[in-house]
């Protein structure tokens, strides 16, 4: 005990002595130094630990989103509301727009899921973020494409964006006419923000498709259209040319001679 103070006393003593020497200031700098070196040292090891700890944070975050999400797309793959309604409104599962495409698998399932898709909407299911897949199509161009009126009915009564192309070039009026859809592109053409001013990555403008698959009765329903609202763009759709150097005009009058 007594070796041990006196040992304790002896190295004290040294510090002192030390600390008295001339040079006193520079081992002070170099102290101050090294304290700050190590004060340094230590701030970014915490902010390492805590990067890792939000790292490992987000990934369970992303984990559980998914699960949740995996639940309710198997829900709607299976066009199962009563499911679905379970696991929101009983079970508390958050449908995320972000993560997920559910309104598109729902358009895609049948004709019979009107309500199922209705539901979705309703709970926040489609977004500006998410309103088109990756082909680039809306659920209107899906519901289109399956000719299903009701689903794309309901579709226009939410104010879904018509205007938007996927990646071939298409707007939903665009597949409607391909299709021969004239209940369906009749039904858009009553909404007031359809826009046939709009051209494809070709150049072509609603009048380009119909008249190039030589479709009478959609361009009749156009011309009706324009009509109804002035009139004033009818020559200019019908004279408008493509990036080929083709306008409605010319396409019809080829469609005239080639039959």
């Amino acid at each position: 005990m007594n070796d041990k103070l006196g040992f304790d006393l002896t190295f004290c003593q040294r510090v002192k002595i030390f600390i008295r020497i001339p040079r006193k200031e520079s081992f002070l700098s170099i102290f101050r130094g090294f304290y700050v070196d190590v004060d340094e040292k230590l701030r970014n090891l915490i902010e390492h630990m805590r990067d890792e700890n939000k790292a490992a944070k987000c990934e369970i975050a992303t984990r559980k989103i998914k699960c949740i999400q995996n639940k309710i797309s198997h829900a709607v793959s299976n066009e199962n509301l009563d499911l679905l309604q379970l696991l929101v409104e009983k079970k508390g599962l958050k449908i995320e727009p972000l993560h997920s495409h559910h309104v598109h698998s729902a358009v895609s399932k049948g004709r019979k899921n009107v309500d199922l898709v209705r539901y979705l909407v309703e709970h926040n299911a489609l977004s500006k973020e998410n309103l088109q897949n990756d082909e680039g199509n809306t659920p209107l161009h899906i519901a289109i494409e399956a000719d299903n009126f009701n689903m794309a009915d309901y579709l226009l009564t939410i104010n879904i964006d018509m205007n938007v192309e996927n990646k071939d070039g298409e707007f939903p009026l665009y597949v409607a006419i391909n299709n021969d859809n004239f209940r369906i592109a009749e039904r858009m053409l009553s909404v007031k923000y359809c826009d046939l001013n709009m051209e494809n990555s070709n150049g072509d403008n609603h009048f380009h498709i119909a008249a190039n698959y030589d479709n009478t009765e959609m361009l009749e329903l156009l011309m009706k259209f324009e009509e109804l609202n002035g009139g004033s763009e009818i020559y200019n759709h019908w004279t408008k040319e493509n990036k080929y150097g083709y306008s409605p005009l010319h396409l019809a009058i080829i469609q005239c001679f080639s039959k």
